[in-house]
């Protein structure tokens, strides 16, 4: 896992480019958008896991709903996750200030259930 802000330091040009992307502003609507994305995902997982809900018939009907909400929800993780170890830590701390990590691990628990 590399942080490309620093990864690419050496070559100014991208280094140029990531700083004319990434600032402040866009992390805190970055992390707020996939904090919010957990609520929803969770959301939606809750929805599939009542007892009875995910029998054959049902899967094979909704499949691409399914498979969607699989994919937000790896989605949504594996950024924060990702985001989470940067090198910088005023990005850091926007993102681990944008969601609590307990739901976090809530949500990554609903989900592996959902998968199994």
């Amino acid at each position: 896992m590399v942080d490309i802000s620093q990864y690419w330091d050496p070559f100014p040009a991208a280094r140029q480019a990531i700083a004319n992307n990434i600032n402040s502003g866009s992390v805190k609507s970055n992390a707020d958008k996939y904090a919010s994305g957990i609520k929803k995902c969770f959301d939606r997982l809750n929805n599939y896991l009542t007892d009875g809900q995910l029998l054959e018939d049902y899967v094979l009907d909704n499949v691409k709903d399914l498979l969607e909400c699989l994919r937000d929800s790896n989605v949504t993780i594996r950024w924060l996750m990702l985001h989470t170890n940067c090198k910088s830590k005023e990005y850091k701390e926007i993102i681990e200030k944008a969601y609590d990590k307990t739901f976090l691990m809530n949500f990554i628990l609903r989900l592996a259930k959902f998968e199994s």
